[in-house]
């Protein structure tokens, strides 16, 4: 995948993982010494030096984007950074044989609110979400999904809203979605978001389950897939690409050459004797909106 020539497995993939390793150290490090927000803040910024310098300027404007985001963040109110949680089997998939599965899900910032939990979500990539968007996630819908079953007052502490943020650190926006567990579609009574979620979720395990390699390409699906690479309709020349992209871009350089030497030589043919058929095309003077020899099907009468 490819934006503005920066491909989705490189740059921000990289950068994603330095801005994660940096706010997670230095988040938990303002926990544990008590530091206000504006000082991790700071502490972010002088951190900044110590990031791959290939990679530093984008660091840079993402890292910018995250120590405004800290300012406002109450620390206080911090959970847990690359928070690990599950639902103790309490969702109640099960495999065929009747073995509960247990979900779990790793959060990168969660907060308490008022009567409320907020996740944070960082991405680095250059997708940006909508509000319709943000709430369709499978992977906002799962984890929250599990923060239910987790906080489902079997202890007394019940939580029913989830506030999802995802922050995204390439553009310096941010998406939002709520959930609300026993919200009720308009059109569809007694089907809540929890139920639905869970069926989801359901689903989506049984194609695991039963290692269902289906695909159902969409561009814009496709176009933000992060394991597009790998998928069976990928193409082999793709995957040449991600392996080694210098060989491959010097191989694009070379073809190129060659192509306009071979079509040099060609054209020099045709002033000289005339068409240069080949099996299906031939190269010829055709009329176009420019004038110039060009290859084309030998059957093809011009239409």
């Amino acid at each position: 995948m490819e934006k503005d020539g920066i491909t989705e497995q490189g740059i921000p993939l990289d950068v994603g993982s330095a801005i994660h390793e940096l706010g997670e150290q230095q988040i938990k490090d303002a926990i544990e010494g008590k530091i206000q927000s504006d000082e991790l803040a700071d502490n972010i910024v002088d951190a900044l030096p110590s990031i791959r310098p290939d990679i530093q300027p984008q660091a840079i404007k993402a890292a910018r984007f995250l120590a405004n985001e800290i300012i406002d963040m109450r620390i206080w109110d911090i959970i847990g950074v690359e928070k690990q949680v599950d639902d103790a089997c309490k969702t109640g998939i099960t495999t065929m044989t009747g073995r509960p599965y247990k979900l779990t899900a790793c959060l990168d910032v969660l907060l308490s609110g008022r009567n409320s939990l907020h996740v944070f979500d960082w991405k680095s990539g250059f997708k940006k979400h909508t509000r319709e968007e943000t709430f369709n996630d499978f992977q906002a819908q799962f984890d929250t999904t599990i923060l239910w079953q987790q906080y489902d007052g079997s202890n007394g502490d019940r939580i029913d809203t989830i506030h999802w943020w995802f922050i995204e650190t390439f553009w310096g926006t941010k998406s939002y979605a709520r959930f609300e567990r026993n919200a009720e579609y308009p059109t569809l009574p007694r089907l809540t978001q929890e139920m639905q979620f869970k069926g989801r979720i359901f689903e989506a395990i049984k194609l695991w389950a039963n290692k269902n390699k289906d695909a159902w390409p969409e561009e814009k699906k496709c176009s933000w897939c992060p394991i597009v690479l790998d998928c069976p309709h990928c193409d082999t020349s793709t995957k040449e690409l991600a392996k080694d992209p210098k060989a491959f871009i010097d191989r694009i350089v070379v073809l190129e050459a060659a192509l306009k030497k071979a079509k040099g030589l060609a054209g020099n043919w045709l002033k000289e004797y005339g068409p240069v058929k080949g099996s299906e095309m031939v190269f010829d003077w055709r009329q176009s909106t420019k004038f110039t020899p060009r290859l084309y099907n030998r059957n093809d009468n011009g239409q």
